[in-house]
């Protein structure tokens, strides 16, 4: 049989034919285009069909070696690993740091980011960075490059530390004793209770005997300081400074919210009555919890540009916790409801139509927590209830449930050392560091309880006071983070 390729007719069968296998190709093609991109892939030893994970694994410091399921893989962190859905060991090594590992379970399509690994040093020394003949305050800045030390009983003088450049020279922060109201001559405690977010502007208390005043100084013109409870006349108390104004704080007089304007050395007229607790939120809004005087109702409100939005009502407790944070966009506000082991998480509450009240975007039980905290990113909210923790985490919309087993001490308060680990310490003083899921605890060195802890903004080396060494001498001292390399 002659085929006639000249003719029209065939050449136009062949064009068809080849459009149709190119579009039959273009469909496979595509189709396991799609099925790649969604982590479908063909098991090398069975042939069988399945869907793979990514895990993209980072740590400090870097590099890492990753092993999964005790086995060493050909990476090293910053990387990735495409694994079939699944539970699996995921650990880092590095010579002088102790390993770091969790269990972790994939699933298929899904990429999961294991970015805040921190591994710790095998041996944790501490060495004298200071030494005063005493420590009567201490506090470091919000952006973790100054720390002020008072160690005079008798002068408000503080020290002035660059943490990040230790080495270099101290400098005295030299406030002027008239601003300070002297009992029989002499100065009472002072502590430093707030930093503004400019990092130079501080809220100080000055308690002498029945004298409880506020002073607001400048760490780098001392000499403009202002004793501000002297100056309106009025018992101040419970000082915040608003969002990031260096000038203008709120204040509870008798209970009732007022707001202070140092440039225009002005006080509001109260703003809410029967104030049970409050907390700042930025420059937009105050957090409240309040008690309706004709019924002794406990309301948990928000002040929010002179308007009172309405949450919830909760049970009278002694102490009251009403956080709220920004995260990936979103706001995110947490009550406690202590008493009744409730806490109610709320989403974006400023978008709730007038005159409605929010509905809980989500409803966790804890055991009568002691506090309430929002990690430093914001993607976690702690409830703590001695040993107890409950962690709730608002990107993978998950709860963890944990005790330390560690033997704490007595009323001991965790703090949360960065957006994934807390900090607290033992019966014996030793700090101790964990993950919010409680995982990966280490043991510090033991330190004085009645201060901070204080971190270089890398957070490669921590700052304590130590516990005193003698009755004229007290230490603070640094524990390095990173392994010198021999």
């Amino acid at each position: 049989m002659f085929i006639d390729f000249q003719s029209e007719r065939v050449r136009s069968t062949i064009r068809l034919l080849l459009y149709a296998l190119g579009g039959a190709l273009a469909a496979i093609a595509t189709i396991f285009i799609v099925f790649a991109a969604k982590g479908y892939d063909i098991d090398r030893n069975t042939g069988t069909l399945i869907q793979n994970g990514l895990i993209l694994v980072d740590a400090g410091p870097k590099p890492a070696q990753i092993f999964i399921n005790d086995k060493a893989e050909n990476d090293t962190t910053p990387g990735k690993l495409a694994l079939p859905a699944g539970e699996y060991k995921l650990e880092l090594k590095r010579d002088g740091y102790r390993s770091w590992s969790k269990n972790v379970e994939l699933k298929g399509e899904e990429v999961m980011w294991v970015y805040y690994p921190k591994l710790f040093p095998e041996q944790i020394l501490a060495a004298t960075q200071f030494t005063y003949p005493k420590v009567n305050d201490a506090s470091q800045s919000l952006d973790k490059f100054w720390l002020l030390v008072r160690n005079s009983s008798d002068k408000p003088i503080y020290d002035q530390i660059e943490v990040d450049k230790i080495e270099r020279p101290i400098k005295n922060v030299v406030l002027p004793e008239e601003v300070f109201t002297k009992k029989d001559g002499k100065l009472g405690d002072l502590k430093i209770i707030e930093w503004a977010q400019d990092n130079k502007v501080i809220l100080l208390n000055h308690k002498n005997g029945d004298i409880n005043e506020f002073i607001v100084f400048d760490r780098t013109k001392p000499e403009t300081s202002r004793n501000i409870s002297r100056e309106f006349g009025l018992p101040l108390d419970n000082i915040q400074f608003l969002g990031g104004s260096n000038n203008q704080l709120y204040a509870l007089v008798d209970k009732s919210l007022r707001l202070i304007d140092l440039d225009k050395k002005t006080i509001s007229s109260s703003l809410m009555e029967h104030v049970l607790y409050y907390r700042v939120y930025g420059d937009k809004a105050v957090l409240l919890i309040h008690e309706l005087k004709d019924s002794g109702t406990i309301r948990a409100s928000i002040l929010k540009d002179g308007k009172t939005m309405e949450i919830r009502d909760v049970a009278p407790n002694e102490k009251y916790f009403m956080r709220m944070e920004k995260y990936d966009g979103d706001e995110y506000l947490a009550i406690t409801d202590s008493p009744t082991n409730m806490t109610y998480i709320y989403k974006n509450p400023f978008d709730t139509k007038e005159g409605e009240k929010p509905k809980p975007f989500r409803t966790i039980s804890s055991e009568k927590p002691q506090m309430a905290s929002f990690s430093n990113n914001s993607q976690f909210v702690s409830l703590q209830n001695g040993s107890k923790f409950t962690v709730y985490d608002i990107e993978y919309d998950k709860t963890y449930q944990f005790a330390v087993d560690r033997p704490l001490a007595e009323n001991v308060l965790a703090e949360w050392m960065d957006g994934h680990r807390l900090m607290l310490q033992d019966q014996s003083n030793k700090l101790l560091i964990f993950e919010f899921d409680g995982a990966n605890l280490v043991e510090i060195v033991p330190i004085d309880p009645r201060f901070d802890v204080f971190f270089d903004h890398d957070f490669e080396n921590i700052y304590t006071v130590a516990p005193p060494a003698s009755a004229t001498e007290t230490i603070i001292q640094r524990v390095n983070l990173v392994v010198e390399k021999q």
